[in-house]
């Protein structure tokens, strides 16, 4: 099986066939990761603004002897940039792992698998659908909760895995790659739970 790896906008020739199109199955990875980063970064943010607005203050009360300066202006000032920069730098952050999360996806129809990943020089990479001959659903504690987690595609003649990492409800994914196999018969569908990616 072979795997192609292309740049730049141009879609493999899966997508310009139009008799190929109502067998195409798109596949996001869960919203859930995203979602705890942009939370973290957040609290990372507001925890960052206190602590430097405590240093500001501190140096106000020990400068407060100086009568031609209000410090309380000061203190004022500074503390507004100090929020205005993080909140521009938070938002720049929030967007740009919007777009990472909207940019990596899977495709998959009777013939291929295909993975897409990037922002501005997409990538690809592209499996023959017919040499994948089982898949695994593996999920770890935090993805049965949240009910996502890692599928792997076994291919013999690769001698490796097709991993799709954070899938939102991986068996009934599972069950959606197991009939758009071209030979579902021999497809074998193994669901463990494990402590893998998920």
């Amino acid at each position: 099986m072979q795997s192609i790896e292309e740049n730049s906008s141009e879609k493999p020739n899966l997508f310009e066939e139009e008799s190929y199109s109502e067998s195409i199955h798109k596949i996001h990875t869960s919203i859930f990761v995203p979602i705890v980063k942009i939370i973290m970064t957040g609290l990372l943010a507001m925890f960052i603004y206190f602590l430097l607005a405590l240093a500001f203050s501190s140096s106000a009360v020990s400068s407060a002897g100086n009568p031609a300066i209000s410090q309380s202006i000061i203190l004022l000032w500074t503390s507004g940039a100090v929020l205005l920069i993080e909140l521009v730098i938070y938002i720049v952050m929030v967007v740009y792992m919007l777009l990472s999360w909207s940019k990596h996806y899977y495709v998959i129809n009777s013939q291929a698998v295909l993975m897409y990943d990037g922002i501005i020089f997409s990538k690809s990479k592209s499996y023959d659908m017919a040499g994948v001959e089982s898949i695994e659903v593996d999920q770890g504690l935090i993805g049965k909760i949240f009910n996502f987690g890692t599928l792997k595609l076994f291919n013999p003649r690769l001698a490796k895995e097709i991993t799709f990492h954070r899938i939102p409800d991986p068996n009934q994914e599972a069950g959606f790659i197991h009939g758009m196999h071209p030979n579902p018969v021999a497809f074998i569908v193994n669901k463990s739970v494990g402590n893998g990616k998920a």
